[in-house]
């Protein structure tokens, strides 16, 4: 019996080859929703979700002439693109937390691609200790680094004065810091990176 042949390889080719409308629409309309259940079963919400698919079919349209039906399937590689997309938003948003910590307690870099690792290692643990701040400190720290708004636009919204949101935000970071050095978490991950050079 002949092998039917997935017709969503005929679909990227055709993209590939004149950006066929039609051709996209089927490979939009069939993986989109297939996706986004993929993503929320993964811990994506809804939001966040429909992000990754947005970028996964710009990708798709843009350079579908990068798949290669000899190296995987239609459905592994836009999952595949999916699964990055993800690991790329989630991590542009951790990093928001990191930017402002001292750089003087946490470790060097050696390059870009460790650069994306030790965001997410200490993402990790920094987080742990969110939940010991107090409320009126957490509150403040999740504005200013999970929804970016500066310290004049969190003074606004909640009517707390400038210089104390100021310094709400730096007793919390400093608790953080203190907590990191306290339990060593710094210097083993100092350990790690020295491990990693060679």
């Amino acid at each position: 019996m002949a092998k039917v042949k997935n017709p969503f390889i005929e679909a990227l080719a055709k993209v590939a080859e004149s950006q066929d409308i039609s051709s996209f629409k089927k490979i939009f309309d069939y993986f989109s929703p297939r996706l986004k259940s993929f993503l929320m079963r993964s811990g994506a919400d809804e939001a966040i979700a429909e992000e990754i698919i947005q970028e996964t079919m710009t990708i798709i349209w843009t350079k579908a002439d990068y798949y290669d039906p000899k190296m995987a399937s239609p459905s592994t590689w836009i999952y595949t693109i999916a699964r990055n997309k993800k690991i790329d938003i989630l991590r542009k948003s951790r990093k928001a937390i990191l930017e402002d910590i001292d750089t003087a307690v946490l470790p060097p870099v050696e390059s870009k691609a460790d650069e994306n690792i030790e965001h997410d290692q200490k993402f990790e643990m920094i987080t742990q200790y969110l939940d010991d701040l107090p409320e009126d400190q957490l509150n403040l720290l999740k504005m200013n680094f999970f929804e970016e708004k500066s310290h004049g636009e969190i003074s606004e919204i909640t009517k707390i004065p400038l210089g104390t949101v100021k310094s709400r935000i730096r007793l919390a970071l400093e608790k953080i810091r203190g907590k990191l050095e306290k339990d060593g978490t710094m210097a083993n991950l100092n350990e790690g990176n020295n491990s990693n050079i060679n």
